[in-house]
């Protein structure tokens, strides 16, 4: 399949198309982005960690901890979707933070466990269909450059709404 990067003329929110299929792109994510069209990320992604983390999770977890001081325990929840190499997920758990992860690529998904993180190995709509998303609820999600890989993006946020706690921060970067 070949896509095409398109830009909405009344939103200028730029995006592929076609607009993929969810199930194709889990399984794009399982079979080919780590493996075949980006090898290298998870490396650079070390290399860069400092920088991520000083710069970006850093002020974006003490924001999303300020936010929760009045409504949450000691040892806030917080959901990555689409977790990736899981550097965010590293710098919430040095802050005492239980980490959790979607992640369709089994490679990242490895690297997840191997970390320590709790890891759902597939898609959102998969976690949603499932008995661990009706227990499960998290002080904070973070989509960070997830949101538009969805085919439909109003169904994901109507699913991560339902993965909240009562007062969770949702973050959509």
């Amino acid at each position: 399949m070949v896509y095409h990067i398109v830009r909405c003329e009344l939103c200028i929110a730029t995006h592929v198309f076609p607009i993929p299929y969810e199930n194709d792109l889990v399984e794009f994510y399982k079979r080919e982005f780590y493996q075949s069209e980006k090898p290298e990320m998870v490396a650079r992604y070390e290399e860069d960690a400092r920088w991520w983390a000083e710069c970006v999770h850093k002020p974006t977890l003490q924001a999303i901890e300020k936010i929760l001081a009045t409504t949450t325990t000691q040892h806030p929840s917080i959901l990555d979707v689409g977790a990736g190499p899981g550097l965010l997920l590293r710098d919430a758990k040095e802050r005492g933070w239980r980490t959790n992860a979607i992640e369709p690529s089994p490679i990242c998904a490895e690297r997840l466990r191997e970390s320590g993180h709790c890891v759902w190995e597939g898609s959102i709509k998969d976690y949603a269909e499932s008995d661990v998303f009706r227990k499960e609820r998290h002080d904070a999600v973070v989509m960070w450059e997830t949101l538009e890989h969805m085919s439909c993006p109003e169904e994901t946020l109507l699913q991560v709404f339902n993965l909240l706690a009562p007062g969770g921060v949702l973050v959509v970067a």
